[in-house]
């Protein structure tokens, strides 16, 4: 990553399907550009997943309010 992003949005199915290696990998990005991790879940199979790795959850599908009170 060559710039600092303020959040990454990634979906709980795609981090569902990530070796440990690569989730290691998002997590020390975070640590050193210090960006917020919002995890978006479509699915109640996902929200494991999604409430274990990031700083937010958005639940699909969500508004524009949610969203806007995520990244304030």
């Amino acid at each position: 990553m060559l710039y600092k992003p303020n959040f990454l949005f990634i979906q709980a199915k795609i981090l569902k399907k990530l070796p440990y290696s690569e989730l290691n990998l998002i997590k020390e990005w975070q640590k050193i550009k210090g960006f917020k991790i919002i995890t978006i879940s479509d699915n109640e199979y996902y929200d494991e997943v999604a409430s274990s790795f990031g700083d937010a959850i958005l639940y699909q599908p969500y508004t524009t309010d949610e969203l806007s009170s995520l990244i304030e």
